[in-house]
């Protein structure tokens, strides 16, 4: 099992000016700023975001489409699907629809660790949105402590997995997805 690390992770603060300043003050005293490597690095990156949300963006809609249409996926979870319940709105909202998608896959907890580790391409991950693609199944890391019935309010079920869909050639994607749910 492939676990990816990450370069840097960062992120930015939006909201009211004394929003902001609390958050400034509350940065300054317990230092939560980027050193000089990270920042380089966060730059770097930036100076592709652009070509990369395309191919993201494209990978990803190719990938719900394949997906939806499989025998052994129950659901695809993506605004990018004319099935999505605010497809509409994300249209209207979005130039793209991003690279993260989750499905639910017909069949037990069984089938869903088979495709899990069946992924050669998808590797899994804590933590999503990278150039590679990968997966996670959202309950174990990342849900484990919510209540059932608080789960199911959101539409988290025991099935749900989430793909991260990466830059990597669509046809390796799909292969990848195609191999890992012939079981």
């Amino acid at each position: 099992m492939d676990i990816v690390k990450f370069e840097v992770m960062a992120g930015v603060i939006v909201g009211e000016s004394k929003f902001i300043t609390n958050c400034i003050n509350i940065i300054k005293s317990r230092g939560g700023k980027l050193n000089e490597s990270d920042a380089w690095l966060l730059q770097r990156c930036m100076n592709t975001l652009g070509l990369r949300m395309k191919c993201h963006n494209s990978n990803a809609q190719l990938v719900a489409d394949f997906l939806e249409k499989h025998p052994r996926v129950a659901k695809v979870h993506y605004p990018g699907l004319r099935s999505h319940p605010q497809h509409e709105l994300a249209q209207k909202q979005m130039r793209g629809f991003g690279a993260n998608l989750n499905i639910e896959l017909k069949g037990g907890q069984e089938t869903i660790h088979q495709f899990i580790n069946r992924t050669l391409i998808f590797n899994r991950a804590l933590n999503l949105d990278s150039v590679e693609s990968l997966n996670s199944y959202i309950v174990a890391p990342i849900h484990y402590d919510v209540p059932v019935e608080i789960r199911k309010l959101y539409g988290i079920t025991e099935k749900l997995i989430r793909l991260s869909v990466g830059i990597e050639e669509i046809e390796d994607l799909l292969n990848d997805l195609e191999f890992s749910l012939d079981m």
